[in-house]
């Protein structure tokens, strides 16, 4: 038979001993003795600052930063070579509205998708569409962009959106003479026969198909781009670009094109450019080599 201890009991004993009103109260009832309450001084939380921002001087070097736990966030200066339309977006709450502006920012050497969000969309709207109305390319500096990994990519690719620290500073005007770097590009054509890939490519124009349109009026042009092994990827360009023709031999960058299967059995897809893509001639070379093979994208 084991012994039980009442520990409860010692601990009303000694309860009694520090507080002489229990013994007033009635029989399982809690009279309180009274007590001093603790003085506690109630601090505000801290404000947290906006993560420091790598400060980069062109589109290469936001692809230099170097990756870490978290995603990097840089303050970038670069031309504008691409303004989209104004969009309102329905948050996922009702009556919650978003509003983003997407643009391409460009360097010599790279250029990026970037997207502003509210609330610097609407505090620097107008005066984009200002800047961009004049005959060179409008230079900005832009500050706490988060950089983003494009998913599903063939090399790496990155865009750029606007965090709530983000502030806009239109600097200044002038030309821009973009010789994208080879390190930065798709230049081998092989690894992209997958669909749902996303790249920067560099290739040679080897052959431009008629200009058509779809049902909707849309424009639309077939090409044949070539890398410099001799594999020849089919590029079809959907929208505005469509109606620029590129003379065979043509080099051209892409900035950036999605590969997809084609909707017919059989038939091999495209590499497919849009109108928020950047098509940029490089130049052109003299004697293209010969064809060794053709990306079949299914």
């Amino acid at each position: 038979m084991s012994a039980s201890i009442d520990v409860d009991s010692d601990r009303d004993e000694a309860d009694k001993e520090e507080c002489p009103g229990w013994e007033n109260g009635a029989a399982g009832r809690l009279e309180p003795c009274g007590g001093s309450p603790q003085k506690r001084l109630r601090i505000a939380p801290a404000v947290v600052a906006a993560p420091a921002a790598v400060v980069c001087t062109s589109v290469e070097a936001v692809y230099m930063v170097p990756a870490g736990r978290e995603r990097a966030v840089v303050t970038l200066t670069a031309a504008v070579i691409d303004l989209g339309f104004f969009k309102t977006l329905n948050g996922s709450k009702k009556g919650n509205v978003r509003h983003v502006i997407p643009m391409v920012l460009a360097s010599s050497g790279m250029a990026i998708a970037t997207s502003l969000w509210s609330p610097v969309a609407e505090k620097c709207a107008e005066s984009l569409q200002k800047a961009m109305e004049q005959a060179d390319f409008p230079y900005v500096e832009v500050s706490h962009l988060e950089r983003v990994e494009v998913p599903s990519t063939c090399g790496t690719v990155f865009k750029l959106q606007s965090t709530k620290a983000t502030t806009l500073k239109i600097l200044y005007h002038g030309p821009l003479v973009m010789k994208p770097m080879r390190d930065l590009m798709t230049v081998a054509f092989k690894d992209l026969s997958e669909e749902g890939l996303t790249a920067n490519i560099l290739g040679v124009v080897r052959s431009a198909g008629e200009l058509r349109t779809t049902r909707n009026g849309i424009g639309m042009r077939s090409y044949e781009l070539q890398d410099e092994a001799g594999v020849v990827l089919p590029v079809t360009v959907h929208g505005s670009q469509a109606d620029d023709l590129y003379a065979r031999n043509t080099l051209l960058a892409i900035f950036s094109v999605v590969t997809q299967a084609s909707l017919t059995p059989g038939e091999g897809g495209s590499a497919w450019v849009y109108d928020d893509h950047i098509i940029v001639k490089c130049g052109s070379v003299m004697r293209l080599a010969d064809m060794t093979s053709r990306v079949d994208i299914m």
